[in-house]
């Protein structure tokens, strides 16, 4: 006599083996979708072309730098990402700054300048979530960002 599963046992597995395989195909599927984050009604990128900023980088003391912005178009920026490169490295450091149309602002710098001898600043830009109320800061690729050699 052969021995076998009831058929209700069998339909039970088949169910929480498509439910698993549902919720790990979900879960990959969302790692692979990038959050759309959207200002003024428009995709995130759209806007960061816009953007017009002015950026330069004065030496005050040995390691000491002085960042000026200037925001020269019409979209608030948020943030900036500066990359202090190197020799082999870089590291990124955001400074909230708030910065709105017309305005300026100073960053004070400390940079070993035996280690880094330019800097990357990125503009970044808060927008909203697609779908969502909270805001969200949205950094804007490298062409839109400006390198700056450190004076010695």
């Amino acid at each position: 006599m052969k021995k076998s599963i009831s058929p209700l046992v069998a339909t039970v597995l088949m169910v929480v083996l498509t439910v698993a395989a549902g919720v790990i195909v979900y879960t990959w599927a969302h790692g692979l979708v990038k959050e759309q984050i959207e200002k003024f009604g428009r995709n995130a990128e759209q806007v960061c072309d816009q953007l017009s900023f002015n950026a330069e980088v004065k030496l005050v003391s040995a390691n000491l730098f002085d960042l000026y912005l200037i925001n020269q178009g019409n979209v608030p920026i948020y943030a900036v990402d500066i990359t202090k490169i190197g020799k082999g490295k870089s590291v990124v450091d955001r400074r909230v700054i708030t910065l709105s149309e017309g305005g300026s602002t100073k960053q004070t710098l400390t940079l070993e300048r035996s280690s880094y001898s330019s800097i990357l600043v990125l503009p970044v830009i808060l927008g909203s979530v697609r779908g969502q109320q909270n805001e969200k800061p949205y950094a804007c690729a490298q062409q839109y960002g400006q390198k700056l050699d450190l004076p010695l």
